[in-house]
């Protein structure tokens, strides 16, 4: 499967609840994203309500090479939601995350580890 024109199309809005776990996050309203997997347009709507830790980052990897906060949460809250709701395959789901962080001005030596970590890893989250 190919990714390509992945296109951030509205802004992101999370909130963080005073009570309960401190570590997620929720989405407040619908969050929109569009792409094309082998030249046909798709489209994705991260629901309100759906919680994340946002870029979920194992202790082992230094701070400096993958930040929870940085110009990848997007993408990070867009691969979360295609994981837990399994709408492609996981190999597709990690694609399009790197296509994400790409479309974010994030690609680079950082986001292709962070890519390969999920590819290598996933499957542990992925179910």
């Amino acid at each position: 499967m190919i990714v390509s024109r992945f296109k951030f199309t509205e802004d992101l809005v999370l909130r963080r609840k005073l009570a309960g776990n401190g570590n997620l996050f929720y989405v407040d309203k619908p969050y929109k994203v569009t792409f094309y997997l082998d030249n046909m347009a798709k489209s994705v709507t991260v629901l309100p309500g759906f919680s994340t830790d946002l870029a979920s980052v194992p202790q082992i990897v230094p701070k400096w090479l993958a930040k929870k906060i940085d110009g990848r949460l997007e993408a990070a809250v867009v691969h979360d939601y295609l994981y837990r709701t399994h709408m492609f395959p996981r190999s597709t789901t990690d694609k399009i995350y790197l296509a994400a962080m790409k479309a974010a001005g994030k690609g680079g030596l950082i986001s292709y580890l962070m890519y390969q970590a999920v590819n290598w890893f996933g499957w542990k989250a992925y179910g």
